[in-house]
């Protein structure tokens, strides 16, 4: 299983990256929860609300994946991190591979 993880600037568009790629069936699970985040932006801190987003799907979609988060973010420089898991209980493990085709 390989985790990629962004932030959105709210729920309504992480929810729409996430259906998109459900939809296309290169992700077979997506996570969003709230946080607050502090960064450098343009010269200044900023202070802001975001909306984390985790898709968890298989290796062989993360190019897929990327993509379309590249296509469909509304930030200009939006974080994009790949995880990749070590270990993962082989029932999961299953349903994965069987959900992302």
């Amino acid at each position: 299983m390989v985790f990629l993880y962004t932030t959105c600037p709210d729920a309504g568009s992480a929810k729409k990256i996430g259906h998109e790629l459900l939809k296309k069936r290169l992700a077979a699970c997506c996570n969003y929860w709230p946080i607050q985040s502090s960064y450098w932006w343009q010269g200044e801190i900023r202070h802001d609300r975001e909306v984390v987003l985790l898709i968890k799907t298989i290796d062989k979609h993360k190019v897929g994946v990327k993509r379309v988060i590249e296509e469909k973010h509304p930030y200009k420089a939006p974080c994009l991190a790949v995880i990749s898991t070590k270990q993962l209980n082989a029932a999961y493990s299953t349903w994965l591979r069987q959900t992302c085709k």
